[in-house]
């Protein structure tokens, strides 16, 4: 593991050098997660809490990527990814390291299809496995279609819904493998091969308003199928995770900057970021650059 983030460095180093220096920390980019479309991914999460008379616990979701190639219709990022959370009982430690392609089709078409695509290293500090995992999705955008009455069918397209909120949603769907390397346990090595399916809607209130952009809700929905498995660590089939979240903007921005502070409700297992199967409530804060 310290020899990859060693080549992390040795790469930041050398795109560093290839560029001038005006605009080198421009692509650095700091998120929740790689997973899904820079536009549409929530901000990177921190929350902690000191019980008097207790050990403290904290939870952080967060992924620093710098961006190695930037076009209207291609994005390649170079990113390493942190969940941890020690706030629950089924305790989370879970490091990647990795690329992440994002490609545009038709750019003139009114709905235009796009595939995200990513490969990592990832380690699983609280089972001890270690595993290459990559991704592959697709989705559609909304560029100038209008469907009236039914606009909120459109994928990717913000729909006003009088004074009161805009409403816009994604879906991706999508194929996933990973492939155990290294485990404590003989049986939890192997492969694993899935399919799923992901939408995100997300609702800003009163979108006319002085105080436009700054309340959000939030919603995430991943179903995962294990449809080829090699391992034999007893684990479910199938797997639900849900997490929403109501945001409040305290820098009102027009770019995809955010500094949020947020309560979120997480329910379910994400076998992509180790969070085992368990719901909690948490208020964080929240950054996106």
């Amino acid at each position: 593991m310290k020899k990859l983030y060693t080549l992390l460095l040795c790469s930041f180093l050398l795109q560093g050098y290839s560029y001038a220096q005006k605009g080198f920390f421009d692509k650095f980019s700091l998120r929740k997660s790689f997973q899904s479309k820079s536009s549409k991914t929530e901000a990177a999460s921190f929350t902690f809490n000191k019980p008097k008379d207790a050990t403290g616990s904290w939870a952080a979701n967060l992924a620093l990527g710098f961006q190695l190639l930037d076009s209207t219709t291609v994005d390649l990022f170079l990113f390493s990814e942190l969940h941890k959370n020690t706030l629950v009982n089924k305790k989370q430690d879970s490091r990647d390291i990795g690329l992440a392609f994002r490609k545009d089709f038709f750019p003139l078409a009114s709905l235009t299809p796009f595939l995200l695509a990513n490969a990592k290293y990832n380690v699983d500090r609280e089972k001890g496995n270690e595993s290459f995992r990559a991704s592959l999705s697709l989705s559609l955008k909304a560029k100038d279609l209008n469907l009236g009455a039914l606009n909120f069918i459109t994928p990717n397209k913000i729909v006003p819904v009088g004074n009161l909120f805009t409403l816009e949603y994604t879906p991706f769907i999508g194929l996933e493998n990973e492939n155990r390397t290294k485990t404590t346990n003989a049986s939890e090595k192997g492969h694993i091969y899935r399919w799923y399916f992901q939408i995100i809607p997300v609702i800003t209130l009163f979108p006319n308003t002085t105080i436009a952009d700054r309340f959000e809700l939030r919603a995430d929905y991943q179903y995962r199928n294990d449809f080829s498995k090699s391992v034999q660590d007893g684990s479910y089939r199938e797997h639900e995770f849900f997490t929403a979240s109501f945001n409040y903007n305290i820098l009102s921005s027009e770019s995809e900057q955010k500094f949020q502070v947020g309560l979120d409700y997480v329910k379910g297992e994400n076998p992509v970021e180790n969070f085992l199967s368990q719901r909690y409530y948490a208020i964080s804060l929240k950054v996106k650059l």
